[in-house]
């Protein structure tokens, strides 16, 4: 199999949020080693914020460039030599797909999984979702 890099090196019960520098320097360490083996770092999925962090020459970890609207202070320079893909899919295609997991996911107990995740924590089912993280700040898991 294919190993898995920076996955559950979070505590989820820390509370603690990477941030987009954090995840930077813990990519690089990873990138270097696996290229210091002669391999190929993939890097799949991730946020904007995060992909931007890393492939970016210079990075200010004190703007966020996808909620400021200065594109003036984006480095379109990058730290490495790389390849972007990305699966672009019909809405209708997509929603057809999203329906079926969705149905896949509840048959398969994710709203029994949810409520025992939830009763353990009245704190934040009330918290305000700026401060969630991990897999409470998830899409589709406070509503």
């Amino acid at each position: 199999g294919v190993p898995h890099h920076l996955l559950g090196q979070i505590d989820p019960s820390s509370h603690h949020e990477l941030s987009p520098l954090e995840f930077r320097s813990a990519a690089d360490s990873k990138i270097s080693d696996i290229v210091s083996r002669r391999k190929l770092p993939l890097i799949v999925g991730g946020s904007n914020s995060f992909i931007y962090a890393l492939a970016a020459n210079r990075f200010d970890p004190e703007s966020d460039i996808f909620r400021e609207s200065k594109p003036n202070r984006v480095c379109p320079e990058l730290r490495y030599d790389c390849c972007f893909l990305w699966v672009d899919l019909s809405m209708p295609v997509l929603n057809q797909y999203l329906d079926k997991r969705v149905d896949d996911m509840l048959d398969s107990g994710m709203f029994d999984e949810l409520e025992d995740y939830f009763a353990d924590s009245d704190e934040l089912r009330e918290s305000d979702s700026v401060t969630r993280t991990g897999l409470s700040k998830a899409i589709g898991v406070p509503e």
